[in-house]
């Protein structure tokens, strides 16, 4: 599921300029990653209508549509214009409760022809809080774990595949940051990496990733923000993305401002869209 979860991301950055604007459109930012152009199109409540991202010709390559009902996310059509044109649609189903219990994968691009992605489904189960602890797909087995205070402490993920190999995410939670240990467990042995969060404010401000990457053992990613609070640049050890805010409707509240934030760095719990 972290493949496609992976996919839906990199779908998520945006460009539209050259389609007509939504009624339901209140805020526009728009960011470029190495050359392409990305936009965001979001409601009122910052939550994601359309994104897209155009190369340097100005060329749409990925378009994606978020429909909801009633404020739940219902679809998510994902359509490609490079090598194999065509549109991944995710079905939401959700319970009395209106809790996600399954997505549900299909396609019409001709990369799927193998049935890789058609009627693939995403299976969920919840504790007696309506908590996600269980997330089952058809690669890998998830499980999660938390604290009084509701924070994720540990997530596990068990390859169905690949007998002997899982992941454990350990979570660690101080006044200014936390600190998220990942052990790749296999039959030989295993290894650690540990990603270190920095807040000012509530607001992420520096990721500090150390075993990572072998070739650069310690790297980190700078944020910065408006004075609205909303996501201002982000600086890898590659190169420093600019967000503008070129489109609002209305006046941006800190607390919309936060949920856009999450969208924009990959994070669709706002959604209720869970990894």
């Amino acid at each position: 599921m972290k493949k496609l979860f992976g996919c839906l991301i990199v779908f998520l950055m945006i460009t539209a300029n050259s389609f007509s604007q939504s009624d339901d459109v209140f805020y526009t930012i728009q960011t470029t990653d190495f050359g392409s152009l990305l936009e965001f199109e979001f409601d009122k409540d910052g939550k994601p209508i359309t994104t897209s991202i155009r190369n340097k010709e100005n060329r749409i390559l990925k378009l994606t549509n978020f429909r909801y009902e009633k404020g739940l996310i219902k679809v998510v059509e994902i359509s490609s214009f490079q090598k194999y044109p065509g549109t991944r649609t995710l079905k939401f189903k959700y319970d009395k409760n209106n809790l996600i219990i399954s997505q549900k994968w299909s396609s019409t691009s001709e990369s799927d022809s193998d049935g890789f992605y058609d009627e693939d489904s995403i299976v969920f189960g919840y504790d007696s809080k309506n908590r996600v602890i269980n997330i089952l797909d058809f690669q890998n087995s998830y499980s999660k774990k938390y604290d009084s205070l509701n924070r994720i402490i540990e997530e596990r993920t068990d390859w169905l595949n690949l007998n002997g190999y899982y992941d454990i995410q350990s979570f660690t939670y101080l006044n200014d940051k936390s600190i998220v240990t990942n052990t790749l467990y296999n039959p030989h042995g295993s290894r650690t990496a540990k990603t270190e969060n920095e807040f000012k404010d509530g607001l992420l401000i520096k990721k500090k990733f150390t075993g990572h990457d072998s070739l650069q053992p310690v790297w980190i990613i700078d944020y910065k923000y408006s004075s609205a609070g909303l996501l201002k640049t982000k600086t890898t050890r590659f190169q420093t993305q600019t967000y503008l805010l070129t489109y609002e409707k209305a006046p941006l509240q800190k607390n919309i401002a936060e949920q856009i934030n999450k969208i924009l760095l990959g994070d669709l719990s706002p959604i209720h869209f869970y990894e």
